[in-house]
């Protein structure tokens, strides 16, 4: 059977179903959410800390080594790298991606928490991350 046959033998079915796809086509359009910018969860973090007057060899003794310990022990985490450079230590920590999202506020917040803590071991030129 051809279609187009069907289709002209059939003219009032076939205007039911297309009024049918556009009312459905308009009501779609009209109820789809429209945020231009959604929410990004993001779950790399960056700790930075300056030790003015280092070499490169210090700032991975002193400070870097230390933070390092102490981010490492906070689990939840998917990969942490470091940098050590000239008066600089650039630690990358990366969280997860099991950690849910309602949480990730709260393992930022332990983050900074075992950054603030790991301070104290610091030496005294080193600025605070």
């Amino acid at each position: 059977m051809d279609i187009s046959k069907w289709g002209f033998q059939n003219r009032n079915l076939v205007y039911f179903l297309v009024a049918v796809l556009l009312a459905g086509g308009a009501l779609a359009c009209y109820q789809m959410s429209k945020l231009e910018d959604p929410e990004i969860k993001v779950k790399l973090a960056m700790v930075a800390t300056t030790y003015p007057g280092a070499s490169a060899h210090q700032v991975e003794l002193e400070v870097t080594d230390v933070l390092e310990k102490a981010i490492r022990s906070m689990g939840d985490l998917d990969h942490v790298s470091s940098r050590s450079m000239d008066d600089v230590s650039e630690i990358m920590v990366e969280l997860s991606s099991t950690v849910p999202l309602a949480e990730l506020q709260q393992k930022w917040d332990i983050l900074r928490r075992k950054v603030m803590g790991a301070q104290a071991q610091l030496p005294d030129g080193a600025q605070p991350s």
